[in-house]
């Protein structure tokens, strides 16, 4: 079922499955690794704006700090954890 989907399917990023994603989630937790910048923080950016809470990771803490103060311009920085 579309609700299930991002729980039981280990997803493979193309522009179908994220957009399939971004059109059937609702208030969900999301993980995203390598989400301090690029196509990570991207999809961290798009999540947030659909009322999800998104936990994002780096290689740095100083990345994550960044990306957290960045994304916080989105939502309310109590949506984002690092």
């Amino acid at each position: 079922s579309n609700t299930n989907f991002i729980e039981s399917v280990n997803l493979e990023l193309n522009l179908r499955n994220i957009c399939y994603i971004f059109n059937t989630i609702k208030m969900k937790n999301i993980v995203i690794t390598g989400s301090t910048r690029g196509i990570g923080l991207g999809l961290a950016r798009e999540f947030l704006k659909r009322g999800c809470k998104v936990a994002i990771c780096g290689r740095d803490q100083n990345g994550v700090d960044k990306a957290i103060n960045d994304l916080s311009q989105v939502t309310d920085k109590s949506n984002v954890y690092g």
